[in-house]
């Protein structure tokens, strides 16, 4: 049996009385993955193709419920690539060490008040399947269904054929 693993995140910063107040929530499951990452291509495309094919099926899922598709920022999945990279070469594991970081980085770019971050990895038998498995699951679908308007997703593959994803949400 082939393994898949979803995690997601909810960090939601905002402003009250000039103090930043943090909000989060961390769910999923954890296991082993390959540690040989791949520029190449898996069964279901390159990694740009992939990243591609994912944020297209995340705006049809929200466009679905009546809510705004997300407009990509190439900084964001920059982040979001480095992370899928880090994991899929076990430098970090499966999940959201080092958000805060990532975060960091991207306030150094582009202006923000709230951020969301889905991570998943594994042998997906479809890329509606992965979208499927994060609309079934409550934290993942959560940030899905956020009052976001920026993502960008990082796709990074192994020699074995698992692919490790990381999408970010801004508002």
């Amino acid at each position: 049996m082939k393994t898949v693993i979803l995690l997601a995140i909810v960090l939601v910063i905002s402003s009250v009385n000039g103090v930043a107040q943090i909000r989060s929530t961390v769910g999923g499951k954890t296991s082993g993955a390959s540690t040989s990452v791949s520029e190449g291509v898996s069964s279901l495309g390159d990694a740009r193709s992939i990243e591609q094919e994912v944020f297209r099926l995340v705006n049809k899922y929200r466009t679905n419920r009546g809510l705004k598709a997300l407009e990509w920022y190439e900084s964001i999945a920059a982040v979001c690539r480095k992370h899928s990279q880090n994991m899929a070469s076990k430098k970090t594991k499966l999940g959201h060490d080092g958000f805060e970081k990532r975060k960091n980085q991207l306030v150094a770019t582009i202006d923000f008040n709230s951020i969301a971050e889905n991570v998943a990895g594994g042998n997906f038998v479809t890329l509606e399947t992965l979208v499927e498995q994060w609309v079934n699951s409550n934290d993942h679908r959560v940030n899905m269904e956020g009052d976001y308007t920026n993502s960008g997703i990082g796709v990074a593959l192994t020699k074995k054929g698992a692919i490790f994803i990381t999408q970010i949400f801004v508002k």
